[in-house]
C-alpha cells in the first residue's frame, strides 16, 4: 500500500530511519495527525491490536472514509475527472474549475472526495492551501499526464481499512487519544514548528499554529509519557524543540537530515535537519 493523496510532511523519506527506531512489538496504535498515512501503511504487518487514526482535517478524513465504504464510486468519479482532465485542452482551466466545484460542495461524499483527490494530485506539490474563509486556493502544479490515482492501491487501501476494522475520526488530537493506554504505540506527526532557517509556515491549516499550538502537543506528548504510551513525535530541528527536550532525560531527540523539495524558492531545497524524539528505548 501507498499514501492515495500527496501530503505536505509526509514521512516517505524518513521511512527507513522511522522503522528502525520503532519498538519491537506493536500492539494498539494511534496516529492523531494522519495526513497522507504513509507511516501507517507501511506498518501494516507490525500492528497486531487496534489502529486509530485521526485528523482534523474533514476532507481528509471523508477521502479515507470513502475509500473504506465507496472505493469503487470512488474510482468511478476518479477515473471521470482523469479522462476529462487529460482530454481538456485548457487544463489550468479545467484545474480551476474543479477547485470551485471543490469549494462550493458543502456535502462531505464521494464526489468531494474525488474532487479532493484530483485537486491534491494536479495542483504544486500537493500543498492544500486555504484562505481565511477556508477555501482551497491551492494554484494549479503544471502537470500534463499526473497520475492522480491507481485502482489497485484505493482497493488495498480499502480492504485493509475493513479487514483491520480501522477507527476513523476527525477530532481535536487530544481527544483522539483518550483511549491511547499503557503499552499503546503513538506516532504523532503534528504541525511542524517554523524552523531557524527556512522558517517554512503552515499555509495548509486554515489557521496558523501559535506558540501555544505548539506547546500543547508538547504537553500531550509528556501526558502520554506518564500514561506509559510509546511515543515517537516527528517535528523540526528548531530552538523551541531543543529548548524542550534536549536536556529531559526522558526523552531521547535524534536530529534526522532530510530533503525538502516543497518550496518553490530553490535554496530552501537543501538537505535540512528534523527531528524524532522517542520516550522508549530504541
Amino acid at each position: 500500500m501507498k499514501p492515495v493523496l500527496k501530503w505536505v510532511g509526509g514521512k516517505t523519506r524518513l521511512m527507513k530511519k522511522i522503522k528502525e527506531l520503532l519498538p519491537d512489538k506493536i500492539r494498539n496504535y494511534h496516529e492523531p495527525f494522519f495526513g497522507g498515512g504513509s507511516v501507517l501503511f507501511s506498518l501494516e504487518d507490525k500492528i497486531t491490536g487496534r489502529i486509530y487514526i485521526n485528523d482534523y482535517n474533514k476532507d481528509l478524513i471523508n477521502v479515507y472514509k470513502n475509500i473504506r465504504k465507496n472505493p469503487r464510486e470512488l474510482i468511478s468519479k476518479l477515473k471521470l475527472l482523469k479522462r476529462a482532465y487529460l482530454k481538456s485542452k485548457d487544463k489550468r482551466a479545467f484545474y480551476n474549475k474543479k477547485r470551485k466545484n471543490l469549494n462550493e460542495n458543502k456535502t462531505f461524499n464521494s464526489r468531494r472526495a474525488a474532487l479532493y483527490i484530483f485537486i491534491n494530485k494536479t495542483n504544486f506539490n500537493g500543498i492544500m492551501i486555504k484562505d481565511k474563509n477556508d477555501k482551497i486556493v491551492s494554484g494549479w502544479g503544471q502537470h500534463e499526464k499526473p497520475e492522480i490515482f491507481k485502482v489497485s492501491n484505493i482497493m488495498k487501501v480499502s480492504s485493509f481499512l475493513n479487514t483491520r476494522n480501522v477507527i476513523i475520526t476527525n477530532l481535536d488530537y487530544e481527544k483522539s487519544l483518550k483511549k491511547a493506554k499503557k503499552g499503546d504505540f503513538v506516532f504523532m506527526d503534528p504541525p511542524y514548528v517554523p524552523d531557524d532557517i527556512t522558517l517554512w509556515k503552515d499555509r495548509y491549516l486554515k489557521q496558523r499554529w501559535t506558540t501555544n499550538d505548539f506547546e500543547r502537543t508538547f504537553d500531550v506528548l509528556e501526558q502520554l509519557t506518564k500514561r506509559g504510551c510509546l511515543v515517537m513525535f516527528a517535528n523540526s530541528l528548531s530552538s523551541m524543540i531543543r529548548r524542550r527536550f534536549s536536556k529531559d532525560k526522558r526523552f531521547k531527540m535524534l536530529k534526522v537530515p532530510i530533503k525538502r523539495t516543497i518550496s518553490r524558492n530553490k535554496k530552501a531545497r537543501v538537505i535540512k535537519h528534523e527531528v524524532l524524539i522517542l520516550n522508549y528505548k530504541a
